[in-house]
C-alpha cells in the first residue's frame, strides 16, 4: 500500500497536467509570433549614401484549426514601417519653435537624437507595445492613475522617444518619397500610403470589407500570413529593442482609422479612450469571424 500510493498521486499529477496541457493547445486557435531578418541597404539621412544593415519584423498569423478565419490585426501600418502612436507630456509652456510648412519635422521632435550621441544610444533599452491596433514606443503606467505616459528615465532626461520615433518615421518616409509633394500636414503620411498592405502574399475580396483588408488577417484553415515591417527609424536610434504583442481577445470591431495617432496629455487630464469603431460580419466570403484568444509573442532585437 505504501508504495502503491505515491503511484497513484504521480498518475494523478500527470492526468491533471496533462489536461492542462491539452486545454492550452486548445485554446490557441490563432497565434502570432516574430521573426526577423536583416538586409543591406543604403541609409537616406547619410549624406554619402552608405549602406547598413536594417532589421525587418515579420508579425506571422497562424490559424491552428480547420476552420477559416478572419480577425482585426493588432499590428498596423503606415506604408512600409509600424504605424505608431506617441504621447507627448504637456507641461503648460510652449515650444520654441514655430511649426511652419517648412519644417516637415520640428527640430523639438528629435532633440534626443542631437542630445545622445550613437555610442550612447546603442547601449539604451527600449520597449514596443503593440497594443490597441497600433505600436507604442516606452509606455508606462502613471503612478498616479494608471494610464499611460511617456517612460521619464532620469538618466536621459532630454528623451522622449515615443515622439522622436514617430517623426523620424515621417522624415525618413519624406527622403524616400521625394517625388511625392510634401507638407507639414502629410507626417502621419498620404492616405493611399496608410492603405498599404505589408503582407507578403495579397488578399483578394471584392466585398465590403475591400476597403480594410490592409487591417484584417484572413486565415485559410491551416495556414500563415506573414506581414513585414521596417525598422528602419528603430536602427538609426539604436539600442536594445523589446517587441512585445501580448495575447488578446480577438476584436469584433475595427478601430476608427481617422482617429489621431498624436496624443497630448495634459497634467490632470485623462488619456482619450479608443472609439468604438466598426462592427464586422460574421461570415464573409467563406471566413469566419474570430472572437477567440490570440496568442502573442515577443522578441529582442539589438541594433
Amino acid at each position: 500500500m505504501d508504495t502503491i500510493m505515491p503511484l497513484l498521486r504521480r498518475l494523478v499529477l500527470i492526468i491533471l497536467l496533462l489536461s492542462a496541457v491539452r486545454a492550452i493547445h486548445a485554446e490557441e486557435r490563432v497565434s502570432v509570433h516574430f521573426e526577423v531578418r536583416w538586409h543591406r541597404e543604403r541609409n537616406p539621412m547619410d549624406t554619402l549614401r552608405r549602406e547598413l544593415d536594417v532589421p525587418y519584423l515579420h508579425v506571422v498569423y497562424q490559424n491552428h484549426t480547420d476552420t477559416a478565419y478572419y480577425l482585426v490585426r493588432q499590428d498596423q501600418s503606415n506604408w512600409i514601417f509600424p504605424r505608431l502612436r506617441y504621447y507627448t507630456m504637456i507641461e503648460g509652456y510652449p515650444r520654441r519653435e514655430r511649426i511652419s510648412d517648412t519644417h516637415y519635422v520640428p527640430r523639438w521632435s528629435t532633440n534626443a537624437l542631437r542630445f545622445y550621441e550613437e555610442r550612447v544610444r546603442r547601449h539604451m533599452t527600449h520597449q514596443v507595445l503593440v497594443w490597441d491596433q497600433a505600436w507604442v514606443v516606452d509606455l508606462e503606467p502613471s503612478i498616479v492613475d494608471g494610464l499611460p505616459k511617456p517612460r521619464l528615465d532620469y538618466q536621459y532626461p532630454h528623451a522622449n522617444w515615443s515622439e522622436c520615433a514617430y517623426y523620424l518615421q515621417g522624415h525618413l518616409y519624406y527622403l524616400l518619397t521625394p517625388q511625392r509633394g510634401h507638407d507639414w500636414f502629410q507626417v502621419s503620411f498620404l492616405p493611399d500610403h496608410a492603405a498599404h498592405s505589408v503582407a507578403t502574399e495579397a488578399v483578394v475580396t471584392e466585398g465590403e470589407l475591400r476597403p480594410y483588408v490592409h487591417r484584417l488577417a484572413f486565415l485559410p484553415a491551416r495556414s500563415r500570413r506573414e506581414y513585414v515591417y521596417s525598422l528602419l527609424a528603430f536602427r538609426l536610434i539604436r539600442g536594445r529593442w523589446h517587441f512585445m504583442l501580448p495575447d488578446w481577445e480577438a476584436s469584433a470591431r475595427l478601430r476608427d482609422e481617422g482617429t489621431s495617432l498624436n496624443v497630448y496629455l495634459l497634467r490632470d487630464q485623462e488619456a482619450p479612450t479608443s472609439p468604438q469603431g466598426s462592427a464586422l460580419p460574421d461570415h464573409y466570403e467563406g471566413y469566419q469571424l474570430y472572437r477567440g484568444l490570440v496568442r502573442g509573442d515577443s522578441i529582442w532585437i539589438e541594433m
